[in-house]
């Protein structure tokens, strides 16, 4: 909802980064369980079908990173589904992450908490993966709910829950609309220019992010006085911002759409996540959802209905076995 790039570490580390954003019920689920001595190899069911005897010997480097710091010793067979495609700027990657992390970590350990789960999961993408990423997916994802985060210098983090009342969960549920632009993109592509900018101290760059950082006090203002008409042009100036960040072909085509949007009953519209490419979200005024809904389906976007999720990453058992 407000402050998103300010997490990355090259920003975070010299400046203090903060967020404020939601779960929404959409999930990456994974069920592993214990095999019997007999099965010589491991198994990994994904979009593809990984067979091993060794974690280093996975080929797709999130599921290595999450296997190897697991430290599964028994021989296992595991499946992974997720709602939504990779590429989506809904925080995909973090919550795969954090799916197979728990699910792993639990069959030989004592479940992790909802914060080391976070710090374990964005220390693979950030650390080990070397991609230019920050923290707030892997947080928002593993905790649920609404909360606003603080990420201070020394790389110590602060959690504030934000109840959600009446008048803007109605908001949430109504009025705030997803779709897909059939455009799937990589988050480190967009978030590595950003990134190198910060680094090389590009006061434009380092600017607009601080501008997207102060709109999460206008968010949490507005949440905590239950005013959901004042968060739509908050979510427009941040496209604005973000925009201004890399006005490359897809986010221009992006901009000529939410005008049109905006014509027809929108206060607020942005690509989620790095940009280029994903999700859109469309806040509507009151009574223009369905016209909104009619002008991106005939440009061939398919809408995903949410609610928020205030579960966050969580582990059950099936038939005794994890």
């Amino acid at each position: 909802m407000g402050g998103g790039g300010s997490d990355i570490i090259s920003y975070s580390s010299k400046y203090g980064g903060k967020v404020i954003g939601f779960s929404i019920d959409s999930y990456v689920t994974s069920m592993i369980s214990a095999q019997n001595e007999f099965q010589k190899r491991n198994v990994i069911k994904y979009y593809d079908v990984e067979e091993y005897e060794n974690s280093s010997e996975i080929t797709n480097p999130f599921l290595r990173a999450a296997m190897e710091i697991s430290d599964v010793t028994s021989r296992y067979s595991m499946s992974i589904l997720s709602d939504t495609p990779p590429g989506s700027g809904l925080g995909g990657s973090a919550a795969f992450l954090n799916s197979v992390i728990s699910a792993a970590y639990s069959l030989e350990h004592d479940s992790l908490k909802k914060e080391e789960l976070a710090e374990i999961s964005s220390s693979i993408e950030i650390e080990k993966l070397k991609l230019p990423v920050g923290k707030q997916d892997h947080y928002l994802s593993a905790l649920g709910g609404m909360n606003m985060i603080t990420f201070n210098k020394d790389g110590t983090v602060e959690i504030e829950p934000i109840r959600v009342r009446e008048n803007c969960a109605g908001y949430l549920k109504n009025r705030l609309l997803l779709f897909h632009t059939n455009i799937c993109r990589k988050a480190g592509e967009q978030l590595e220019f950003q990134s190198k900018k910060i680094v090389e101290n590009n006061e434009k760059t380092i600017c607009l992010v601080d501008y997207m950082k102060e709109l999460v006090g206008d968010v949490y203002n507005a949440f905590s006085s239950d005013s959901p008409d004042e968060i739509g042009p908050i979510i427009q100036k941040h496209w604005k911002y973000k925009y201004s960040l890399n006005n490359n072909k897809v986010n221009s085509d992006m901009n000529d759409l939410f005008e049109l949007c905006y014509k027809n009953g929108a206060d607020g519209c942005k690509i989620l996540g790095a940009g280029g490419g994903g999700f859109i979200l469309i806040s509507t005024k009151e009574g223009a959802q369905q016209e909104i809904r009619r002008i991106l389906t005939e440009k061939n976007m398919r809408e995903l209905k949410f609610d928020i999720d205030y579960g966050g990453t969580q582990i059950y058992e099936l038939g005794g076995k994890q």
